[in-house]
């Protein structure tokens, strides 16, 4: 199992050295890449999207992600485990993902990780989903 902070650093440097900024809303403002990339935040729709496009080309079953039900975290999951993939395997899927929705700002929209989801996800859902 990978430390989900050491996950999180992984990713940070990832956006500073592509300068990928996620665009929530109409401001940026209070949105900094830590906390963005927290378990209760979009990481595990970031992880979740990265695993689903790694999968089908590679074969591997699952990242073996953790994510549970939380009503008060931003997109109602939170990221608590990644047993199988490392560190390196995650960091290169999320920046394959975010480079097909990046513009020419660096920017991300909320709306363009909604699009990309609908179109790699169309199937069930293969994590389970815990409620609480």
């Amino acid at each position: 199992m990978i430390d989900i902070e050491r996950l999180i650093d992984a990713l940070c440097a990832l956006f500073e050295l592509r300068s990928y900024r996620i665009i929530v809303g109409q401001q940026q403002k209070g949105w900094t890449p830590r906390r963005l990339l927290a378990p209760d935040a979009l990481l595990p729709v970031i992880i979740r999207l990265a695993e689903d496009q790694w999968t089908p080309t590679h074969g591997q079953a699952s990242f073996g992600l953790g994510i549970d039900h939380n009503e008060s975290a931003l997109c109602g999951h939170v990221l608590n485990a990644v047993h199988y993939a490392p560190i390196s395997v995650i960091v290169l899927c999320v920046d394959h993902m975010l480079q097909q929705l990046v513009d020419s700002k660096g920017q991300i929209t909320i709306e363009a990780m909604e699009e990309y989801a609908q179109e790699l996800c169309s199937d069930a859902h293969s994590q389970p989903v815990h409620a609480e």
